[in-house]
């Protein structure tokens, strides 16, 4: 499962992207985190700041864990993309948890 992780945190790092902007990526089952290609889907919301994203990213994943019993996870992405050179993939220069 850390593998999964690290693999998807890899290709979301490392690009420029085109807003300055903090993106909240919420999965729901830390068991079942999608791949790169998937990480849109899993957004709630732009932030100004890491802080206002993980205080977003934590309160929804809390509030998901409650409602489904399981375990999820988040991050937050600085100035993500989506990146015509691999396909559309929407990829961050950081990220943070």
């Amino acid at each position: 499962m850390r593998k999964l992780l690290a693999v998807f945190t890899m290709v979301l790092c490392g690009c420029s992207g085109s807003s300055s902007d903090w993106t909240a990526f919420v999965y729901p089952d830390i068991e079942s985190i999608p791949g790169p290609d998937q990480a849109q889907n899993y957004t709630i919301g732009k932030y100004s700041s890491f802080e206002e994203c993980q205080v977003a990213a934590i309160d929804r994943l809390r509030r998901n864990d409650a409602q489904s019993g399981k375990s999820g996870d988040y991050m937050c992405g600085y100035e993500c993309s989506h990146r015509e050179n691999l396909g559309g993939l929407l990829v961050c220069k950081e990220n943070r948890k």
